[in-house]
């Protein structure tokens, strides 16, 4: 059943999604030229410039918009089918609750990790054809094969191997920690108001947000600070290295802790708090 669950949110939330993608993937190719323009020793008229200054401008604002587009579907997918009068339909089909929950989650971690892809590919088509020639200048690729070279030997490819696979764990973790969030918000809210729940889930959303962020900062200029400065301290790079790598691995678990507790809490919610009235 988790299948068909899937199969109608990922329906309902990529046939919207993609003209999103297209969309900024042409608006990509348009700031590629604007840079161009910008980046040229060429000497052009001060309206040439002044309509590629602003045309990057709105290039960006609408991969800004498309990332904001996409999270939008997700979590106003998640909203209308759970807390409006899609509801009452959704929770009288023979599934359980967190089977409901999972597809959701799932739905919602792909359609993010894809607009991160589809952002990040935007990103590199314009600042590598900007600035193409300070990129790849001759021997450009000799340097970068230099470079790697010098990182596997400095390193190895066990540490590096490490390194980047838990770096990857922890970015994967924090999008799917910024879904389950999100989600608690809005059944927190759904649970607790009868009326007037997409203003309740905004405010607490913007809530939570605010004093997670709070903690965030103080951990950075208190804590994890202090932690890589003592790292820079040891005389040993092998140390180093191992320490990192438990550093990394306590994040990770932390992260996934976070996770855990959070899919739980939406669960709980979910099962026997939930209004519909």
């Amino acid at each position: 059943m988790l299948k068909k669950l899937l199969k109608y949110d990922f329906n309902a939330i990529f046939k919207y999604w993609w003209i999103g993608a297209l969309t900024t993937l042409a608006l990509s190719f348009v700031g590629a030229g604007c840079g161009t323009i910008l980046e040229t020793e060429k000497e052009l008229p001060p309206s040439v410039i002044i309509f590629a200054t602003i045309g990057m401008v709105l290039v960006v604002l609408g991969i800004f918009a498309f990332i904001i587009f996409a999270e939008l579907l997700v979590y106003v997918r998640f909203y209308k089918h759970l807390f409006t009068d899609e509801g009452y339909l959704t929770f009288t089909l023979p599934v359980k609750r967190h089977q409901i929950l999972s597809s959701k989650l799932i739905s919602g971690f792909v359609c993010g990790l894809l607009t991160f892809i589809v952002a990040a590919a935007d990103a590199a088509i314009i600042i590598l054809t900007t600035f193409r020639k300070d990129i790849f200048y001759d021997g450009w690729y000799y340097d970068l094969v230099t470079f790697l070279k010098e990182m596997v030997e400095e390193s190895g490819i066990p540490y590096l191997t490490a390194f980047f696979g838990q770096l990857l764990i922890i970015c994967l973790l924090v999008l799917i920690l910024g879904v389950l969030f999100t989600y608690l918000c809005i059944t927190f809210a759904g649970a607790i108001s009868k009326k007037s729940k997409l203003a309740s889930a905004i405010l607490i959303y913007y809530g939570a947000s605010s004093v997670s962020s709070i903690f965030m900062y103080m951990f950075y200029f208190f804590g994890a600070s202090s932690i890589f400065n003592w790292i820079d301290s040891l005389s040993s790079s092998n140390t180093q290295d191992n320490i990192l790598l438990i550093i990394m691995l306590l994040v990770i678990l932390f992260i996934t802790m976070l996770c855990t507790v959070a899919y739980t809490f939406n669960y709980r919610l979910l099962d026997r708090k939930l209004n519909l009235n």
